[in-house]
């Protein structure tokens, strides 16, 4: 389960605009699940967007990519913050 928070697409604000995308199986309910953020990325490492999300290390971490960023924005990678390491890591 994801939810996309700031669009950089369609504004030229650097802190880019308020997004609310869901991914399919969000639901109110299970939003206190979504504690990983994460980036969609271009192919020249541009930020399209960010968000939250239920996962980060497994098959369900590309869902935002793979249900959004790639089909609407054409981005190709995703990174999830890492807070040990206060860093972005690419999946």
């Amino acid at each position: 389960m994801w939810m996309l928070t700031r669009d950089f697409v369609s504004t030229d604000a650097p802190e880019g605009r308020r997004a609310e995308v869901y991914s399919r199986n969000f639901t109110e309910d299970q939003a206190h699940r979504l504690i990983h953020r994460f980036r969609l990325l271009s192919d020249d490492g541009a930020v399209y967007g960010e968000g939250l999300a239920s996962s980060c290390d497994d098959d369900k971490a590309f869902d935002p990519l793979d249900d959004f960023g790639e089909g609407a924005w054409g981005c190709v990678a995703i990174e999830y913050w890492n807070e040990s390491q206060q860093r972005w890591e690419m999946l």
